[in-house]
């Protein structure tokens, strides 16, 4: 309860709104609908013909009331933080001295000589019940507008994420650590060739930014690269070679067994062992014309 209260109980426009919208919804329930046989309870309790103008008075009265508490409670927004605990009392209040100055008039124009207390319940009925509608309908719409605002901005931001291009996506990036977990190198996929090992060392060869092979060395396996990336091209070929399949120039089966040839001018023929020959075989018919 402690909680600080919506933003939108402190803009101007839907305080307005608020005003307005009690003011209207207030007429229309007496003068249309005629609760609680309220016309003839007020010819009653005050004596006076026409009761139905007194009480657009006493409404009018309850609207001064109004503009005055929620002109006082937005400045008290501005000031510190407005709780719920606060805005509960601050509405019984609002209620309770609607329904004092109502009581009042009321009781200072009646003709019947009229008790104050007999006409105060019944101005604090029709005070709570005209007001209660309003309160939780305005309430209930304008916490609407704000999730539709936050779902709007959320789905925006979204929008926003998912037209931008991912810097970590695995497809685009390949990022290489060794075996402690260490990234030691991000290397885009499209630059990537093929990856050799050698004991307990992996050499990384790459094109860089002159265009030239460079290559690079971590301590890790092809196993774990075998593993940390699969389905997005790097294919093992031998159990000293993983390759780019989309830098593969010729596959050429010869007297010593399938080689392959990648798409850069000074890259030995990488070797295909037996082990992986049928699936090598599978995977370029797969994606021949």
């Amino acid at each position: 309860m402690e909680k600080k209260t919506p933003i939108f109980l402190a803009e101007k426009v839907n305080i307005v709104k608020f005003l307005i919208f009690v003011t209207v919804f207030a007429l229309t329930f007496i003068f249309i609908y005629e609760p609680f046989n309220g016309e003839k309870l007020w010819q009653k309790l005050i004596g006076k013909e026409h009761a139905s103008l007194y009480m657009s008075f006493l409404i009018a009265i309850g609207f001064v009331v109004l503009i005055i508490s929620r002109l006082l409670l937005y400045k008290a927004q501005k000031k510190f933080t407005i709780s719920y605990v606060f805005y509960i009392l601050w509405m019984i209040l609002e209620i309770s001295f609607i329904t004092l100055i109502c009581t009042l008039v009321a009781w200072s124009i009646n003709t019947q000589n009229t008790n104050f207390s007999t006409i105060l319940p019944r101005t604090f009925y029709y005070t709570v019940s005209i007001l209660l509608i309003p309160y939780t309908v305005f309430w209930l719409y304008f916490s609407l507008k704000e999730n539709e605002k936050l779902l709007n901005i959320i789905k925006k931001d979204k929008k926003e994420d998912d037209d931008e291009t991912p810097i970590n996506n695995t497809k685009d990036l390949i990022n290489l650590k060794d075996e402690n977990g260490n990234l030691r190198l991000s290397v885009k996929l499209e630059h990537l060739y093929y990856m050799e090992s050698a004991n307990n060392y992996i050499y990384v060869y790459y094109e860089n930014s002159k265009k030239e092979l460079s290559k690079s060395t971590l301590r890790s396996s092809l196993k774990i690269i075998e593993e940390s990336f699969p389905d997005i091209g790097l294919i093992r070929c031998h159990r000293s070679y993983i390759i780019n399949f989309k830098k593969v120039k010729v596959l050429r089966k010869d007297k010593e067994g399938l080689k392959i040839e990648l798409d850069y001018d000074g890259i030995a023929d990488i070797p295909v062992s037996k082990t992986y020959v049928d699936e090598i075989i599978k995977l370029f018919s797969k994606h021949s014309v």
